[in-house]
């Protein structure tokens, strides 16, 4: 494997001296890893294949540019990688159809292995639709891994409210991330709400309507308040708060707020 350990050792054996560097150690001046590199780079791009090979049954013919393949070797162990990494557990019963469920922002999500004349390809269901081919599981579960990822770095924003007739209203992004990352609870552990408010990069405050209002009425449910009493439940009066669910909690009706974070 070329490194810089290898390119300074080369360099030694073909006359090149050690310089007392600014941090006072002796060392190959940076410029001759940096020439090095480029003409390994330059090598790489101009160096083709003598012969047709193939990598994870995509074939490279001869004539190819060797740094095609490189690519896409490096691309396979990435998804190797990252598929041994991962905490989805996809199981099949004949090796043909492959399920996993309770997959985060995604819920059930299944995999199919077509083999036609030896040619194996993996296509993959999430979020409505069949997605692929891959030439491998691993890539597969790779491009799922990406999707959950970039769900995750989607921060939790300001939608439009429209309460339903019993008065709640729930964010609809707040709820798919509840949903597949906790299922049905009715509610969140203080670990899960840490959890949420990373994963959607807000903090979170829930207020409680009849600890806001020094006057409430007996009895009071969500159907029966206001959108300017929700309203005025926003923790500092700020254009920075913003709502991600109405609700009746056990101790009447309670608002959700969120505030995004720098």
């Amino acid at each position: 494997m070329i490194n810089n350990e290898l390119i300074k050792n080369m360099a030694l054996e073909n006359g090149f001296k050690l310089k007392q560097q600014p941090t006072g150690e002796m060392e190959l001046n940076p410029y001759v890893y940096q020439f090095a590199w480029a003409l390994i780079n330059q090598a790489l791009d101009l160096a083709v294949l003598k012969n047709d090979c193939m990598i994870n049954q995509v074939w490279f013919m001869k004539g190819t540019p060797v740094a095609g393949l490189i690519q896409t070797a490096e691309a396979n162990y990435q998804a190797e990688v990252v598929a041994q990494n991962s905490k989805i557990e996809f199981g099949t019963d004949d090796h043909q159809t492959w399920w996993a469920h309770e997959v985060p922002f995604y819920g059930t999500v299944q995999m199919e292995c077509i083999n036609e004349n030896g040619l194996v390809e993996w296509d993959i269901f999430f979020s409505g639709c069949w997605q692929g081919p891959f030439n491998s599981k691993s890539e597969a579960i790779k491009h799922l891994e990406d999707c959950i990822q970039e769900c995750r770095c989607i921060q939790l924003k300001p939608a439009v409210i429209e309460r339903n007739e019993d008065g709640s209203w729930i964010h609809a992004n707040y709820a798919a991330y509840r949903e597949s990352e906790f299922g049905q609870v009715e509610s969140l552990s203080e670990d899960q709400l840490n959890q949420l408010q990373n994963d959607l990069f807000v903090d979170i405050e829930v207020v409680e309507m009849l600890d806001s209002f020094d006057q409430a009425p007996d009895g009071l449910i969500v159907a029966s308040v206001s959108d300017e009493m929700i309203q005025s439940t926003n923790p500092d009066r700020s254009e920075n708060w913003f709502i991600v669910a109405i609700f009746d909690a056990d101790c009447g009706p309670a608002v959700m707020w969120a505030k995004q974070r720098s």
